[in-house]
């Protein structure tokens, strides 16, 4: 599915709210690893270096962590079991969803201590939350006897996302300028959008055979994952209409989950040898020139 004059118009306005890039060249990377874990998955970073995400204990069973300085946090909704986080805004409120009878989810706004229930009147089969952004606005997915769809939430009102033509929509990640990354799933596979205004506009690494988009930052950096053909994943960002591929070097797999306003990533990759991701940290040491 081709939504060309679509992209030519998201192109075209990602352009004029970008800042000139400024993506290093070269990241000092450093491990992301919960003591005792059997895997760690940082989802976000702020502008603080606040960092969350979710670990796997040694008896396999999954908790949300909150990571600042020395200091490690873990979360855990009292209105279910297996909490876990993704998106973080510049205030320190991390967005998620935790597991509840039948299997599904609710989701939730974790700040200053409090939960606070993010729950789709019309879903049916639970309420996932990825992204929020400085504002407060919580993107995410839900589930209905009609499928699965994005939605976007202001605090008050929910508004459904569907990405044309797509069975199943996904929305991941939104900036202070209310733009939404977004995946899609249809009988063709995974597709990444980013949606400006009413507009959606397609995300493909060149030479990917599957582009997943992930978190956008205020500077509209977007975090990317792709795949080879030999099924190898690899980070990537894009800005300034660029594709920028960044990977962790001390693994064979890299995913980039977000970029923080100072270029900063955090996500996963397999080390060399392991069956289990481990997080990591990504400090640019040199720009582009």
């Amino acid at each position: 599915m081709k939504h060309t004059s679509a992209w030519v118009s998201i192109l075209i306005a990602l352009a004029l709210v970008s800042v000139p890039m400024a993506i290093g060249q070269t990241f000092t990377f450093r491990n992301l690893e919960i003591p005792n874990a059997q895997s760690t998955t940082p989802y976000g970073v702020n502008d603080s270096g606040v960092i969350s995400g979710n670990y796997t204990d040694s008896s396999s069973v999954s908790h949300c962590f909150m990571h600042s300085g020395n200091t490690l946090t873990t979360i855990t909704d009292p209105n279910g079991t297996g909490t876990s986080c993704f998106g973080i805004n510049a205030a320190g409120a991390i967005v998620g969803f935790y597991n509840v009878l039948n299997s599904f989810s609710n989701g939730f706004i974790y700040a200053n201590g409090v939960f606070t229930d993010v729950i789709v009147p019309t879903a049916t089969a639970g309420t996932i939350a990825y992204g929020i952004n400085d504002s407060g606005l919580v993107v995410g997915q839900f589930a209905d006897s009609n499928g699965t769809h994005g939605f976007l939430f202001n605090g008050s009102t929910y508004e459904t996302l569907n990405v044309p033509g797509a069975d199943t929509t996904i929305a991941v990640g939104i900036n202070s300028n209310n733009i939404i990354t977004l995946e899609s799933l249809n009988s063709g596979g995974l597709s990444s959008w980013v949606r400006i205004g009413t507009q959606y506009g397609p995300l493909n690494v060149p030479g990917a055979v599957t582009t997943a988009v992930h978190s956008i930052n205020n500077l509209n950096k977007i975090a990317l994952s792709w795949f080879d053909s030999s099924n190898l994943e690899h980070g990537a960002v894009y800005a300034g209409g660029k594709y920028h591929l960044i990977d962790d070097l001390a693994g064979t797999d890299t995913g980039i989950e977000t970029i923080n306003d100072s270029n900063t990533i955090v996500g996963r990759y397999m080390p060399a040898g392991d069956s289990q991701y481990q997080g990591f940290e990504g400090k640019p040491v040199a720009t582009a020139p």
